[in-house]
């Protein structure tokens, strides 16, 4: 059997540095152990700014009998990404009609049916993690009476096969191929890798928790070094951990920076909830290899946090950014503009705090601000009665948000004077 696994592009395609798709390797590295001795490649269409050629010449010369594509990003901030999608499933039924077309990732699973009623070219999606769902679907030829989690059509309807009613055992997946044909390893600026799946906080506007489960699922201090040892024999020398925190669960969190002090030529960088920071566990960051961390402090006001139970609170934040500034970590934090309950004052104060940040660190640091982004299965979703327009989504945000990048640009231009690049802005196009 033929498999040809894509990294679907988007509007930055071919514009940016890239990053490796962990998420075809962990599904194509099960396929692999379990399909016997299926024929693999990889085509990551982000590479180039015009994909066409390649995806269509990849098409004709391999042949596959199964395409699968990870379809990451529904919307890049203000920019619906399903027309790209749309126009590789196009090209793929175009050139290779009797192949099957299989779509996942996250941002497939949170608008699966909706996209399947937009993009005809898709024959199954799966929900959620994808390694026992492909497999499954294939090893049954595609009878989805036989798989959980797959949306799938009937008729002129899409429908799904219901949910599975536990997430994959960690232990029971292989350590992920990174060398596939048609991947070359040093066009990418970092390597995803995981310590562990799930969240265990409840945020009101975060679907993490619906797609990875209520509580984090770890994997072993042994997996963790045999798969760095793997990554660094392949000349990987930057790892992002993709974790959705990785601070959390604090002890589990020392144990592993424990293992990565093994690993002294190799640069690390992560997620971090602005809770559980202490000197020592500073320390540990500095000693393991850590340059850059994202710390996600989203606002300010105590009472904005609290209602959107976040898990974060004004201590946490005091005392996190005391013991950040003196570090020679390099800390990009991240706000999140227009949480329900946001008034005028909590704006002007959230502006006043991203100044005292980018000036207490002497301009080493650096504040991302972005808008909020409404996710279906939240409670943000629940709450509010949202409703969600597939190809239309940022209109809402537009309207509301508009404001605060005037703000934002004041802060941009104060940096600019020292000739800083310290506030990255997110603007909706």
């Amino acid at each position: 059997m033929k498999l040809l696994f894509i990294n679907a592009p988007g509007n930055w395609a071919g514009k940016r540095q890239l990053i490796y798709p962990m998420g075809l390797a962990y599904v194509a590295t099960y396929l692999k152990e379990r399909l016997g001795a299926p024929e693999i490649r990889f085509l990551d269409l982000n590479r180039y700014e015009d994909y066409g050629g390649i995806l269509e010449g990849t098409l004709k010369e391999f042949s596959p009998e199964v395409v699968g594509i990870e379809f990451r990003n529904a919307f890049y901030f203000s920019t619906p990404q399903t027309p790209f999608l749309e126009d590789v499933a196009r090209r793929i039924k175009l050139i290779v009609p009797d192949a099957t077309v299989v779509a996942g990732g996250s941002g497939f699973s949170l608008f699966g049916k909706a996209i399947m009623q937009y993009i005809k070219n898709i024959d199954f999606g799966i929900f959620g993690e994808g390694e026992v769902p492909f497999f499954e679907l294939i090893n049954s030829n595609f009878d989805v009476g036989k798989v959980k989690n797959i949306f799938f059509r009937h008729h002129d309807e899409i429908s799904f096969s219901g949910h599975s009613n536990a997430f994959v055992n960690l232990e029971d997946l292989p350590i992920p191929k990174r060398d596939w044909d048609g991947i070359e390893l040093s066009k990418y600026r970092y390597h995803g890798f995981q310590t562990k799946r799930g969240c265990s906080f409840q945020c009101d506007y975060c679907p993490e928790p619906f797609l990875q489960g209520k509580y984090y699922r770890l994997y072993s201090l042994k997996r963790i070094k045999e798969e760095l040892t793997y990554c660094v024999g392949l000349g990987i020398h930057r790892i992002f951990f993709v974790d959705t925190i990785f601070n959390l669960p604090f002890r589990s969190s020392m144990d592993v920076l424990d293992v990565l002090s093994d690993f002294p030529d190799v640069e690390f960088s992560a997620f971090f909830k602005v809770t559980g920071f202490n000197q020592s566990y500073i320390d540990k960051l500095e000693g393991a290899g850590f340059k850059e961390i994202y710390v996600s402090l989203e606002n300010v006001e105590p009472s904005i946090l609290k209602s959107n139970h976040t898990g974060i609170d004004e201590k946490a934040i005091e005392e996190t950014t005391k013991l950040l500034y003196k570090s020679r970590l390099k800390v990009r934090y991240q706000f999140i503009l227009g949480l329900p309950h946001e008034d005028f004052a909590n704006r002007i104060k959230n502006m006043g705090f991203m100044l005292k940040l980018l000036l207490k660190s002497r301009f080493k640091d650096r504040v991302f601000a972005e808008p909020l982004a409404v996710f279906p299965y939240t409670e943000l979703i629940k709450k509010n009665d949202i409703k969600i327009d597939l190809l239309n989504y940022p209109v809402l945000m537009k309207r509301l948000y508009w404001w605060y990048f005037p703000l934002l640009k004041i802060i941009q231009k104060l940096s600019d004077l020292f000739k800083l690049n310290t506030l990255k802005l997110n603007k909706f196009k």
